[in-house]
């Protein structure tokens, strides 16, 4: 992937926040319908999208206080781990020490513990996209950071053509 022609970052997998996916599918039309075409995009190009398995736990468990539905639950697996189309990368030892590198900075100090984990995770993933809707997270420099609306998705997928 070149995102060079769209002034994007250098090749490398989109990283997907949790809030990606809960968003495509529990958010309502205005949220969700933006994320369609990047997953239909991504469907077709294996391996270009990047999430870590933190991700699991987070959208398979309860959400302000209600339990998910069996058939929520199912479309999340469905598109994370039967889909087989994105990158599911485990919370190592690895990502880890990089979460707490990453901590120890000044620019990302504050970031919660899961929001760093997920950059970690993007970071050791080679990823040069994160998309999060999420606004304190502090990607390093050569990352971007672009929230799953309209506009920045429309990028992504032109950069994955």
């Amino acid at each position: 992937m070149n995102y060079a022609g769209i002034g994007m970052p250098n090749d490398g997998p989109v990283y997907l926040d949790s809030n990606v996916f809960i968003d495509f599918i529990e958010g309502d039309e205005t949220i969700s319908a933006p994320i369609g075409p990047l997953v239909h995009k991504l469907r077709q190009k294996p391996g270009q999208a990047v999430t870590s398995e933190l991700t699991l736990a987070e959208v398979l468990a309860p959400s302000k206080g209600r339990k998910r539905p069996p058939h929520i639950r199912r479309l999340y697996l469905n598109l994370l781990v039967w889909g087989r189309f994105i990158d599911l990368h485990p919370i190592s030892r690895g990502v880890l020490y990089e979460t707490a590198k990453l901590r120890a900075t000044k620019a990302t100090s504050r970031m919660k513990l899961l929001d760093a984990i997920h950059l970690a995770t993007a970071v050791l993933g080679g990823c040069r996209i994160f998309i999060s809707r999420d606004r304190d997270i502090r990607v390093p420099q050569g990352m971007l950071l672009m929230e799953p609306s309209t506009g920045s998705v429309r990028k992504v997928i032109e950069a994955l053509k």
